[in-house]
Formats: C-alpha cells, structure tokens, sequence
C-alpha cells in the first residue's frame, strides 16, 4: 500500500479498507468480504494488492473471522453476527465492545448492528451469563471521533469484574486502578458498583493489603484465599479472610490475615460511581511476607500499629510513630518497592506503648517505600513517599 494521502484522508484502495469492507458490491460484482465473511480473493476491484493472507498469491480461499450469516439463516453471508466457529475469539479475556448510534445510521459510518458481535440479544463470545465474558457500551459520538471519547474508552478498559479474570500483581508493588461505571447488563450489582478483582501469589504466612480509594467513594475491600470448589467459572472466591469498609475517604485501608503461602484473591469495590470517578485512580498493594500473627492479637484491644508518617510525602526525613500493645522485640525496617530492606529504623526489645524515630533517607532515591513494623504477634505497613 502507498500510505495514506498527504493531506490524511483514507486511502479507500487500501488494504485496511479492503479487510473492513463485509461485502464487495459494484455494478459487476456482489460477493462477500473474504477476511470478515469468508470467500476468495481476487473478487474486489481497485485495491493495491488482493493478497488478504499475504502468502504471495491472490487466488486463495480465506476463512473469514465472522459465521456466515446463511449458517445462521440470513439471505446473505455478510449478515453473520457471531464469530466464526471455525476461528473461535479465545474466551481467557474480557471483551467490550464499543459502540456508537448518532442517527438512524449508526455512528454515521457503519451500522449499529454491524459494530459488535452477538447472538441474539447477548453479546458474543460468551461464557453463558449472558455480559459477564462480553459486554457492550453504547455512545453516541461520530465514527471517526469515538477514540477521543476518553470516558467510554476508559470504561472500556476496566480492571475485570470476575476473579476468573483477575489481573495477576506482584507483592511489594503499588497498583493504579479506576472506579469506573459498568454496562448495564453486566452480573454483580448495579452498573454504578464497580468490582475489581486482582489475583497475587505469596510466599509468606501473612497478607497486607493496603487501598487508597477513589476519593469521596464508598465501598469495601476483600481478600480470599482462592477460588471455591466450582473452579474459575465461579462467581465469588471462597473463604474471606479479610474485609475492610470505606466511606467517602481517601485515607489508607488496610487488611490484614494470617494465611498460608499461595494464591489470595484481592476485590476492591467502589460504590456508587459517577462518570468522571476514574480521573481520580485508586492505588493497590499488597505485602505477602512476613511472620503469622497469633490468632489471640487480632482480638486485642490493646493499641498496635503505625502511625501515620508525617509529613508524608516527605523529603529527606519523616517522622513515623508506632505502638506495641505489650513489651517485647520489635523490628521496624523500610523496605522499597521490590521488597528490598533498606533501612532498619528500631530492633530489638522494646516497652509497650508508643514509640517514635525519624527515617532519615537522604541517601536514597525517590519513589514509594514501605514501613514494617514487625513483632512476634503482628505486622503493620504504612506506604511513604519520597520526592525529590
């Protein structure tokens, strides 16, 4: 192909147009599009190369990615509306489809019906709950405009719903994700609750996940163990072992467990989420190390834990006060990123109560760490940030 034209119009003999096009239609010729709908190649007129599978020829037979809509009982094989069987989409990952009716005409370009897949009126592939595979979002922006609609494509990329496709993360690392409204068939709530689901392998006894949500949203924080009996096609993972409410804050959440090393589901859920929510990300951590605390400390009313760094974001050194419920060693260290120890702040015996010292860390480079405070009972995580 000899590239768009200079003053960036289309270039409709292109190769890109040919594979876009569901039938070839002139005053010689009706066939359909051999990459959409199957057939030979060679049937088009006027394009630079016919040569659809790039093998060096243009006298193949192509299987097309869509059913031919005869399968299906439509008069014309371009009317297919599902994938083609022959060439199944995967069905390991979530698609949304992206669409658009300005007019009686769809998006003023291509048809309403002609932007998706589906079967009826469930969006294909699907894994039999009707929107939990594939969903849609209906805009209703120009053709050539929809990928500046930045809300719609955003929605269009939310972190997944289900824990079957839940984004593999890594301890030690912080995450960003977006509270986002869902389309209006998907299962598990109301479009304006927005479930996320991540999925983390520890090697650790004991699992810290810290959220800060999407400011001025409710909503709760969930850790499981793993996926129930009915295997990843199930809906909810099965036990919690961990569950934090937030409301209307962007103050840190944290949870908490004693758990065996392996695989932890992580669900943040936002509640009702408007539409500009996701310009404001929520950020995700989970620490997987460290000793298991004893079931009796959890019950304690006693006072433990981290108080807040301050000032935090800091630069060079921060204050950072802790607490410990009874007398005896105590460790707290700062770790970075990668879960590297790169600063032993207090070690050893230590008297219940409070406790305070200042990281000085004028030797090291900006970015995110982690404060542990760590006893044989119980572990506490704060994130500080250092700027520059």
């Amino acid at each position: 192909d000899p590239g768009p034209a200079s003053d960036g119009t289309p270039d409709i003999n292109s190769s890109a147009t040919r594979d876009l096009r569901y039938n070839y239609f002139c005053l010689f010729c009706s066939s359909p599009g051999p990459y959409l709908f199957s057939g030979r190649e060679g049937n088009g007129i006027g394009w630079h190369t016919d040569d659809i599978n790039l093998d060096g020829d243009e006298d193949d037979t192509i299987v097309g990615i869509n059913v031919d809509g005869r399968d299906q009982g439509f008069d014309d094989p371009w009317d297919g509306t599902t994938d083609n069987p022959a060439m199944p989409l995967p069905r390991d990952i979530r698609y949304t489809w992206l669409t658009s009716d300005v007019g009686s005409s769809g998006d003023l370009v291509v048809d309403l019906q002609r932007q998706w897949l589906f079967d009826g009126p469930v969006p294909v592939p699907s894994d039999g709950t009707p929107y939990a595979l594939t969903d849609t979002l209906l805009t209703d922006v120009y053709h050539l405009d929809l990928q500046e609609d930045t809300d719609a494509v955003i929605r269009g990329l939310d972190e997944p719903d289900r824990p079957d496709h839940a984004y593999r993360i890594a301890p030690g690392r912080t995450y960003a994700g977006t509270a986002t409204i869902r389309s209006a068939g998907v299962p598990d709530g109301a479009p304006t609750a927005d479930p996320d689901w991540y999925v983390v392998e520890t090697s650790g006894r004991g699992v810290h996940v810290a959220l800060a949500p999407t400011p001025g949203l409710s909503g709760r924080l969930d850790v499981f163990t793993g996926l129930p009996d009915g295997g990843a096609g199930s809906f909810a993972p099965d036990p919690l072992v961990g569950s934090r409410a937030f409301a209307g804050t962007d103050a840190e959440v944290v949870v908490r467990a004693a758990t065996r090393p392996g695989t932890h589901y992580v669900r943040v859920r936002h509640e009702d989420v408007g539409p500009s929510d996701w310009r404001q990300p929520y950020r995700l951590t989970v620490v997987a190390d460290g000793p298991p605390p004893r079931p009796r400390a959890w019950a304690s009313a006693a006072p433990f834990g981290l108080d807040p760094a301050a000032p935090n974001p800091f630069r060079d050194r921060t204050q950072i006060g802790y607490a410990l419920a009874a007398p005896g060693s105590a460790t707290l260290a700062v770790f970075d990123a990668l879960g590297r120890r790169m600063v032993v702040l207090a070690e050893g015996p230590h008297a219940a109560g409070a406790h305070r010292v200042v990281f000085e860390a004028s030797g090291l480079p900006a970015g995110v760490y982690l404060v542990r405070l760590d006893t044989a009972a119980e572990v506490a995580v704060q994130r500080v940030v250092l700027v520059r």
